[in-house]
């Protein structure tokens, strides 16, 4: 043996010894969680625990461990949850543990897929995948893959039923709790049922008929995005930056604030500021945002904060914007408001990057130039957002069964995904639960009789129908409403149903609509009605939601540069914050994105209707 050979070999054996002795005894959860049928016990990975313990803890080999936790592979880490299989005769507490599920172990042929095995095997793919990790890229030939089946001894040729032997205490209702179906369809199919479940008894149940069933599983602790700015590498200092708690506003700054928009001020110059007139190339909506501008820079004088606005009419023009940013007074600018469309606020965001300056971006929903921009606030949501306020609002009733209704189309496929990662990161702040069934229908597909199928006889439902389709959502409201004689209904749909003039109020009403929104207007509240009284008195006609935004957003601006300065965005987050965050229309409650990335403003209402067909916000 070499001598770098008996070094390395020391090294290797004092290494090991550390590691052994360092190890503590794993204590064994008593935590279980069914997934596809399949039981595990939910361990936490505590300090200084390894595989090898955690293995002779709960009697299972490392291996299989490793099966049931393909993030193994990367390392085992410190509050990692690891699903333990729970093996009958092995592991198992039979006082406590009814294992169900069996395998067919199958090898992989010349041309089987992953399609032709969920078919022959009435599984879907995640299924096949989840007992397989291996084979999530794609099947090779001699793999031999695990297939879970049915707990009794014998097959049916029949494929619309699974037979079930009825075991002691089962109920109806746990049967149809179980298998996803109404007890009058038991019923139904096994008319001997009338008189009573008897033990031993083999019954039919009918199949569900919705699309995809998915179990998402909750990961402990729940991990966010570290908002401590001063963390980031892109944290700065120079002559404007002032720690939070010490900035003093001085009456004699004057904000300087720059607004880039399509206003074609010189098409528009010859019209009547009227009800009646008719704006060029659709600038309507932006001078009425700059018109709710105006009225707040008026009520900041009226406070005592003097700003100075330097308006630029960018029209929809790349030129123009490009020429408007070789002015040397941009470079003086505190904040820039806009531009409005995406190819023109990512050549003003880069020169605001480049000049750090924070620059507001107010209409637009592509988060996409926030990724690497510190200097960027998103004002409107996006739809993963939305998503997300949803679902941590939808948390809060984890006993109830969560069905999304889909159409089949890509807009609504990738709404689908979004919701199952955003309720997985909701649902995982409330410890007592381990897993979500989540239900998804292609009505396209399957039709109502699908949707009945998934919903839940002894809960109430949670229904999610993402789409703008007019026709298809009138058409469903119509057919839940029968529905909810039987089964308890909460449909959450969009904002953009509001302005569906097809919903029977009735239907509003029984179904308990809610939707999520970026925007909420309480008419009754005195701040709005004084804003819609000046308005009129300065234009001579009604406020628009752009005229609220625009009224919204220079004052919150405005405001945390008073209260904060020029950088603001070291100090927003702070639990203290004495800025009032919502406004007239909008709420503002931003979040950086990445360690590298912009603000996204996460200000998203929970809306439904009362009894009276009033709209009104609920807390999130």
């Amino acid at each position: 043996m070499t001598k770098f050979r008996i070094i390395f070999y020391l090294i290797f054996i004092f290494s090991l010894s550390q590691d052994i002795y360092s190890q503590e005894p794993v204590k064994r959860s008593s935590k279980t969680l069914t997934i596809f049928g399949n039981q595990f016990y939910i361990h936490i990975i505590k300090k200084n625990e390894t595989l090898f313990a955690i293995s002779k803890a709960y009697n299972v080999s490392e291996k299989e461990i490793s099966i049931a936790n393909p993030d193994l592979f990367n390392g085992i880490v410190v509050g990692q949850v690891l699903k333990i299989p729970i093996i009958q005769g092995q592991n198992a507490n039979d006082e406590e543990i009814d294992i169900g599920e069996k395998f067919t172990y199958i090898k992989v042929g010349k041309g089987l897929t992953l399609y032709s095995l969920s078919k022959k095997y009435k599984l879907t793919e995640s299924e096949i995948i989840y007992y397989n990790p291996q084979v999530k890229y794609g099947l090779k030939t001699g793999q031999v893959l695990k297939i879970p089946g049915f707990s009794v001894s014998f097959q049916s040729e029949d494929e619309s039923f699974i037979y079930h032997k009825v075991k002691k205490k089962q109920t109806l209702f746990s049967l149809a709790q179980r298998y996803d179906v109404s007890i009058e369809k038991i019923i139904k199919y096994n008319t001997e049922l009338k008189n009573g479940l008897k033990e031993g008894k083999v019954i039919r149940i009918p199949k569900s008929q919705f699309t995809i069933t998915d179990t998402l599983l909750i990961e402990y602790p729940p991990v966010d995005i570290v908002q401590n700015i001063k963390n980031s590498p892109l944290f700065f200092r120079d002559k404007s930056c002032v720690e939070c708690d010490k900035f003093v506003y001085n009456k004699d700054k004057t904000f300087k604030i720059a607004i880039f928009l399509p206003l074609y001020i010189e098409h528009n110059y010859n019209r009547s500021f009227s009800k009646e007139m008719k704006f060029y190339n659709g600038s309507k909506r932006f001078i009425e945002f700059y018109e709710g501008i105006l009225l707040a820079i008026n009520a900041m004088k009226a406070k005592g904060i003097s700003v100075e606005l330097n308006v630029y009419d960018t029209e929809k023009s790349r030129s123009k914007v490009k020429e408007i940013l070789n002015r040397k007074e941009l470079l003086s600018v505190d904040l820039i408001i806009g531009p409005v469309y995406f190819d023109n606020i990512k050549l003003v965001s880069n020169f605001a990057k480049k000049h750090r300056i924070n620059i507001v971006s107010p209409l637009s929903q592509n988060n996409e130039l926030l990724k690497y921009n510190p200097f960027v606030f998103q004002v409107i949501p996006s739809q993963a957002v939305r998503v997300e306020r949803t679902s941590h609002f939808l948390a809060k009733m984890y006993d109830k069964s969560i069905v999304l209704v889909h159409n089949g189309t890509f807009t609504e496929k990738k709404l689908i995904d979004t919701y199952k990662l955003k309720l997985v990161k909701s649902f995982s702040f409330y410890n007592n639960i381990e897993k979500i069934v989540f239900k998804q229908i292609n009505y396209k597909v399957n039709g109502i009789s699908g949707v009945e199928d998934a919903l839940s006889v002894g809960l109430e439902n949670i229904v999610i129908i993402p789409s703008t389709d007019e026709v298809f959502v009138s058409s469903i409201i119509d057919k839940l409403k029968t529905l909810s004689k039987n089964y308890k209904i909460h449909l959450y749909g969009m904002s953009t149903w509001e302005r569906f003039r097809n919903i029977d109020l009735t239907h509003i009403q029984k179904l308990d609509i809610h939707y999520s929104s970026v925007a909420y207007i309480n008419y009754k509240n005195w701040w709005v009605k004084n804003f819609i009284k000046k308005y009129r008195e300065a234009y001579e006609y009604e406020p628009s939601a752009y005229s609220f935004l625009g009224y919204d957003v220079l004052t919150y601006f405005v405001s945390v540069m008073k209260e904060y300065g020029k950088y603001f965005q070291f100090c927003i987050d702070k639990k203290n914050s004495k800025i009032k965050n919502i406004g007239l229309r909008n709420e503002f409650k931003f979040k950086r994105i990445s360690r590298y990335g912009g603000f996204e403003n996460n200000g998203v209402f929970i809306l439904k209707y009362d009894d009276k067909f009033n709209l009104k916000k609920l807390s999130k």
